[in-house]
């Protein structure tokens, strides 16, 4: 076996030998290319999606919000300049219920998977 894994290796150093500098460049940058594209999809397919929990909202009902959001230790990102908060996409359907009570039981704006604004 070592034999032949030496045969293959010093095959492999002949053909690079033999190639312009071109021509191993050309090769070293595909190899790189590929390993690049293939850790830039490895990392962006790790990352947590997000969708929108609560949109439209005024500056002050989105502070009370993002309030209760830390205090139930939930993720979230402030969207469209304040007026919209996005939560990771498996707790939205558990986080639509989310109010805020401020002189009874204020309802807000919600933006379904469709981005079709609904009250909740």
């Amino acid at each position: 076996m070592n034999e032949r894994l030496a045969a293959v290796f010093q095959q492999l150093t002949a053909f690079w030998q033999g190639l312009t500098a071109v021509r191993r460049f050309a090769i070293v940058g595909a190899i790189v290319a590929v390993l690049g594209g293939t850790l830039y999809a490895a990392n962006v397919s790790n990352q947590e999606q997000y969708g929108f929990l609560f949109t439209d909202l005024s500056v002050d009902d989105a502070a009370s919000i993002t309030t209760k959001l830390k205090e139930l230790k939930v993720p979230f990102r402030i969207a469209a300049g304040g007026s919209a908060i996005e939560v990771p996409e498996q707790r939205v359907h558990e986080l639509v219920t989310l109010r805020r009570v401020s002189a009874g039981e204020k309802c807000f704006r919600l933006r379904d998977r469709r981005q079709t604004a609904r009250d909740v």
